[in-house]
């Protein structure tokens, strides 16, 4: 499952770097869209965009000392959604669940440590690690086979993007559930999901079998590979 946008809220940044409040405002929709679409690496990616910035303000800088400074920031941001917790809490106890993130590794190792949902995943593959951005089929491929999973009929990838979590998974061969918490209206041409919720309840019922259901809260559970 993706991190950003369905367990953690995603923020644009306000505190100020040194250079006059560079970072502020910062937002990383056309930063993620050019990973998405393998035009840059992430590596390169997340300096030039301050050095983008600087020239645009006509300032001087060190974008990589910006850069450091703002990942460090976002990784201090792990403010969940209402009722993720306890959602992974009720997953976690019947299924293998993994994070697939197209984020950078510091700043993703930090939100699920702040937020402390970390326990609840069995692994975690960063594209920057892996050497493959979402929707490429390698980073779901190199997922499924570290944790031994070879039945892709019943894995299922969660997340908020379209373009990265549900068309790239299903180029991998699995199902896909797109986490639509704002109720968007499925663009013409999109990928199609194969099932779309807007809230967890809904997504605890797909995963989960009706006894499982009925024991949700319980300590009487078993997880299930």
């Amino acid at each position: 499952m993706d991190l950003r946008g369905f367990l953690v809220r995603c923020h644009r940044l306000q505190r100020n770097y040194s250079q006059e409040g560079l970072c502020r405002g910062i937002c990383a929709v056309s930063y993620l869209s050019k990973l998405e679409q393998g035009k840059v690496r992430q590596d390169k990616l997340v300096i030039q965009r301050f050095e983008k910035l600087l020239a645009a303000f006509g300032m001087q800088g060190n974008p990589v000392e910006i850069n450091d400074y703002y990942l460090t920031q976002l990784s201090q941001r792990a403010d969940t959604f209402p009722g993720a917790e306890e959602a992974l809490e009720e997953l976690a106890e019947v299924a293998t669940l993994a994070v697939v993130s197209n984020g950078v590794e510091k700043v993703q190792a930090g939100r699920l440590e702040k937020s402390g949902l970390g326990r609840f995943f069995d692994g975690v593959f960063v594209s920057g690690r892996v050497g493959a951005t979402k929707p490429a089929r390698k980073i779901f491929d190199t997922a499924l086979n570290t944790l031994g999973i070879e039945n892709r009929k019943k894995v299922l990838m969660i997340g908020d993007s379209l373009k990265a979590d549900i068309a790239g998974g299903t180029g991998a061969g699995i199902d896909t559930c797109w986490c639509n918490f704002r109720g968007a209206v499925l663009p013409e041409g999109a990928p199609q999901p194969t099932y779309t919720i807007q809230g967890y309840e809904e997504l605890l019922r797909i995963v989960m079998e009706e006894e499982e259901l009925a024991n949700a809260g319980s300590k009487e559970k078993r997880h299930q590979l």
